[in-house]
């Protein structure tokens, strides 16, 4: 695990097994809240063990934030069983749809024994904390639930999977929502973003290139032949996701028959490449 401080009050855990994930704390006025809980009750025991040992920490007043329903995010949820965890309020359908699938197709990941716990303080559109300046928002994107925090006084936005290297991972055919809240991230006054799985990004740029991709796949018109190699898998797992969605009579469209080729051409490249 590896530990930065961010701004003033904020704390980054990242977890590097079995893939790199990272968990924010911010240390409020008045409340501490941990956002994202990783993969279960050993991760966010050494969480909490940093925590303890920082002079403004509140372990009374621990407030957990859910990013989003993922396996990822949440299995660390059961080690605050008793405190606030919030979501939006999406997150309910999606975690009764797939949260035990998850936890049987993933179990070997889990860290410390896992029992499922879902957010107990739902929100629509925003939850605002004054005294500590911190306000959680829905931004649906990378899942229909997805959420993100902002840190007012340090001008810090955590983004959760909304924001990933290379490419988002798309979950759901509302691209256009998607687009909307990646072009709400840019009217931020944030001076760092924090994602899910990246290193502590000190601009923009990462969210501009996420938008150019959502605006070339919404218009079927995403040129696969300047890919990298990790580009093309991540693409190719989009197109597939995409493809399972749509209709068979939607499939008869001129964008979703270029994703099928295109599909097709990224799988020939990748088996070639892999080699």
């Amino acid at each position: 695990m590896e530990i930065q401080q961010i701004g003033k009050r904020g704390i980054l855990f990242t977890f590097f097994e079995p893939y790199k994930t990272n968990v924010f704390a911010i240390i409020g006025e008045k409340h501490t809240f941990i956002c994202d809980t990783f993969l279960g009750p050993e991760s966010m025991k050494s969480v909490i063990k940093y925590l303890k040992e920082q002079k403004k920490f509140l372990p009374t007043n621990i407030i957990i934030f859910n990013s989003h329903a993922d396996y990822d995010h949440i299995w660390g949820n059961c080690f605050f069983s008793n405190k606030i965890i919030i979501a939006q309020e999406n997150f309910e359908h999606v975690f009764r749809k797939k949260a035990q699938d998850e936890l049987v197709k993933y179990k070997n990941y889990q860290k410390g024994k896992v029992s499922l716990v879902k957010p107990n303080l739902l929100f629509h559109s925003k939850l605002f904390f004054p005294e500590d300046q911190i306000i959680f928002f829905s931004s649906p994107g990378h899942t229909i639930e997805s959420a993100s925090c902002f840190d007012a006084q340090d001008k810090i936005l955590f983004v959760g999977d909304n924001v990933e290297e290379p490419f988002p991972y798309i979950n759901n055919l509302d691209i256009e929502t998607y687009i909307n809240t990646l072009e709400k991230y840019l009217s931020f006054d944030c001076k760092l973003i924090i994602t899910g799985h990246d290193k502590v990004l000190k601009d923009k740029s990462l969210v501009k290139s996420n938008l150019d991709y959502l605006y070339s796949l919404k218009l079927g018109d995403v040129d696969i032949f300047k890919f990298t190699y990790s580009e093309k898998k991540i693409h190719r797992m989009n197109l597939q996701k995409i493809l399972s969605l749509v209709s068979d009579e939607e499939k008869k469209e001129k964008k979703y028959q270029k994703f099928k080729r295109d599909l097709t051409t990224l799988s020939t490249q990748l088996k070639k490449e892999n080699y």
